[in-house]
């Protein structure tokens, strides 16, 4: 697997619309670097991700909006399985004026899971 650090702006992810899961709408591993600013994740199914950090390397999100819903059970905002920093923040100059950063409903499901 080659290891590159991706930028990302503005991206709609829908991740795992069935109850089969193991899908990611973004899967940083190695020591990659994630960063995303003011994207937004919908995570339905089971055993899905928003984003899947299992890399060693530092992770800037910015403004990120995550829904994960009940639909299925197991569901995360963002999966954190590897020893790095991540950083998530709100960019008062770019931020939303309303709405939350993560609504997660359901049965085992979370906005960070570390």
């Amino acid at each position: 697997m080659q290891i590159k650090d991706t930028n990302t702006t503005g991206v709609t992810f829908n991740v795992g619309s069935t109850v089969s899961g193991n899908n990611n709408g973004a899967y940083v591993a190695g020591t990659a670097k994630l960063t995303d600013k003011n994207s937004s994740y919908s995570v339905d199914g089971s055993k899905n991700n928003g984003i899947y950090i299992m890399s060693t390397g530092d992770q800037d999100i910015t403004n990120p909006t995550f829904n994960v819903t009940g639909n299925g059970d197991t569901n995360n905002g963002i999966y954190i399985g590897a020893s790095n920093t991540t950083n998530i923040k709100r960019d008062p100059a770019t931020q939303r004026t309303t709405g939350y950063d993560f609504i997660t409903t359901g049965t085992n499901n979370n906005g960070i899971f570390i």
